[in-house]
Order: C-alpha cells, then structure tokens, then sequence
C-alpha cells in the first residue's frame, strides 16, 4: 500500500507497480496546491498498475535505438561532410585562383580571376582584378619610358661617338697644325739668328752702342721665341705616342736634374734634401720630362734666396704620390688655375726667364696617366706641388 511507485526486478524481467489515485471528487484549496498527504493518498487508491518488461526485449529494442541513432549520426556527419566539401571547394577554387593569378603576377603575368560570386571572395577577386588592371597599367607606362629611355640613350651614345671622332679629328688636326707652325717657325728664327751674329761678326765696328743694343735684343728674342716653339713641339709631343707604364725610381733623376742646375748656376747657395726610393708607376720618358720642369721651377723661383731650399720625397699618407718643396718666390692661390694654361705666367720675364708652358706640360702629362697635381703656395712663402700619376680615388 505504498503511496509511490514500485520496482520489482528478476533475472529476467522488470516489473512496475504504480497506485492508481483518485483524482475526482472535493478538495479543499490547500490540497489542491500544496498537495496530500500519505495517508489521503492511500484513502484515494483505487488499484494498483503493474507493468512488466522483458530484459531482453528492452536490451534489443535499446541496441536498435543505439544503432539507429548512430547510423543516423554517421549520415548526419556524412552529409554535412559533403556539403562542407562542397562550400569549401566552392570557395577554395576562387582562392587557388588568386594564387595561381598573384604567381602569374610574380612572374610579369598580368592574368585576371573570373569573378563566379558576389560574397566577400568575390569582392577579394574584384579588388585583386583591380590592382591587376592598374599594375598592367604601369608596366605599360614603363616600358614605353624605358624605350624613349633607350631611343635617347642610343641617340645620346651616337652623337657622343660623333662628337668624341670630331673632337679627336680637331685635336689631331691642332697637334699637326701646332707641329706644323713651330717647324716652319724654327728654320725662319735659326736664319734670323744667323744673321745677327754675321752683322755682329762683320760691322760690330760700325755699330755705336744703340745698335748693339737692338742687335743683342734682337738676338734675345730669337732666344725667347725659339724656346716657345720648342715648348709649343714639347706640348704636342706629350700628346701623342703610347703609354708605356713600369716602375720608376725618381730619385736619381732628381739627383741627375739638381747636379746639371748647379752646374749651369755654382754660385748659387741651394740646400737639397732627396729621399731616396721614391717610385711611381709611369711612363719613364714623360716622367722625365715632368721632373725637369718641376725641380726646374723650385731652382728658378728660389733664385732671389740667399739660401735656397728644394726638399723631393714620397707623400706619406698617399701611395704612388710625390712632392717638391722649395721656399722661393710663391704666388698667389687666387691664381692657381692660370699656372697650367699654356704661356701663363705670374712672374715677369724679368723677374724670371720662361715660356709659361711647363706646368702646362706637367698638367698634360699627369692627365694622361690618370693623375692629379695639387699647389700649395703664397707670396714669399714658397710653394709645395704634390704630383700623383693614380687615380685620386685610387689613393
């Protein structure tokens, strides 16, 4: 007589008893929502349910509701599988587009997407077909700027060329000219100076001294102008002709250049000072000629010195690079670019004998070979030329 259900269970079965209870008749208010009590309950059971349920049979019908169920997953899983795979192959055929379009890009290939939706890949192949388009449009821009480039370039490096021939026609045509006029002017001047020396020879007698006078300034400007010509020869000769570089050591040349100034001049008080070794890489003909009128300068211009001082060594700090020192006369770093000219000069020819050519001459020659000469002076404070036959980025 239990209010509540009961459970029986055997080996082989499960049995149920439940209290049928009368639902009908009175009930008072508290009843009906607060509930009965046991013992109302059991003045209200009519009869009991039983129901009774085979083992087995609930086992099989479970397993069946398990497999069915399971089954039903697998095709639930399965068919979100293929529509997954679907969705995705949908979206993943735009995106190996992409990346076979951004590749082909890569590569200079200006290959455009077929756009086959309007969703968020979609608008991504449209900006991509976009950015596409607009590069295509700047290769094109820049190819037909690199050909005008070129068309220039060509155009540039023909009137180059045609510039350069007619430039090496000018100046080979100007050494001829030059080698020309102070060949033809030599034999005039050599005439000339023979017949001042006859008329100096024969009538020195009959000259009062006036005319002694023109005849020796005659006879030194023959002098002076034959210097200039043979200048004028020296400087298209350093023109022309093939380099031919090796190891120099100027050293003895220096010594060799000194003892014939001292000869020509044994009055004069010069102190010179020569490191020995000193070496560049040049031609050994134009090296020489570029000595001769380098240390000439320094005896010349120390000249007006009771005590002259020529001093010749290697730059420390510059490899292949030389300087000659001396304490004369100087000038004025205003007017450095004027001393290599031709027949520029800063001195007077009475001050100092010249033609004005031979820094001309050294410029020309150290130019050849690639290098550079630097001065450094003042007025009455001598001068310093450092010479290099390299390269100045080469030192």
């Amino acid at each position: 007589m239990s209010p509540g259900p009961i459970r029986f269970e055997t080996a082989k079965t499960v049995e149920f008893w439940a209290p049928i209870i009368l639902e009908a008749g009175s009930f008072s208010e508290e009843e009906l929502y607060f509930g009965a009590s046991s013992q109302d309950i059991r003045e209200r059971t009519i009869g009991f349910g039983r129901v009774i349920f085979d083992k087995g049979s609930v086992t099989n019908a479970f397993r069946f509701l398990v497999a069915n169920s399971i089954l039903i997953a697998l095709a639930a899983i399965v068919l979100w599988g293929i529509l997954a795979y679907v969705i995705g192959r949908k979206i993943t055929r735009l995106l190996d587009r992409l990346t076979d379009g951004v590749r082909a890009l890569r590569d200079g290939d200006f290959r455009k997407v077929d756009v086959v939706s309007s969703d968020e890949v979609g608008r991504l192949a449209l900006a991509f077909n976009g950015m596409v388009a607009a590069l295509e449009q700047r290769e094109a821009e820049r190819s037909r700027a690199q050909e005008a480039i070129s068309v220039l370039n060509n155009e540039l490096e023909q009137r180059v060329i045609g510039r350069t021939a007619e430039l090496e026609k000018a100046t080979r045509e100007m050494e001829s000219f030059n080698y020309s006029v102070s060949h033809d002017l030599r034999a005039p001047l050599v005439r000339l100076k023979g017949f001042c020396l006859a008329l100096e020879e024969d009538f020195s007698d009959k000259l009062d001294s006036a005319g002694r006078f023109y005849l020796e300034r005659i006879m030194s400007t023959c002098d002076q102008m034959g210097r200039v010509v043979a200048a004028i020869m020296s400087l298209t000769q350093v023109s022309r002709g093939e380099l031919c570089r090796e190891k120099v050591n100027l050293s003895p040349m220096v010594e060799r250049i000194i003892a014939e100034l001292r000869e020509s001049e044994p009055q004069r008080r010069v102190t010179v000072i020569i490191e020995p070794g000193v070496q560049v890489d040049a031609d050994p003909r134009l090296v020489s000629v570029v000595l001769d009128n380098l240390v000439g300068n320094a005896w010349k211009f120390t000249g007006g010195k009771p005590e002259g001082l020529i001093e010749f060594g290697a730059v420390a700090s510059v490899e292949g690079a030389f300087f000659i020192l001396d304490n004369g006369a100087g000038f004025d770093m205003a007017y450095a670019e004027r001393l290599f000219r031709p027949f520029e000069r800063l001195h007077g020819h009475d001050e100092f004998p010249g033609t004005g050519v031979g820094l001309a001459l050294v410029k020309r020659i150290v130019d050849r070979h690639g290098g550079y000469v630097r001065i450094d002076s003042g007025e009455g404070k001598g001068t310093m030329v450092v010479c290099s036959f390299r390269p100045l980025g080469m030192d």
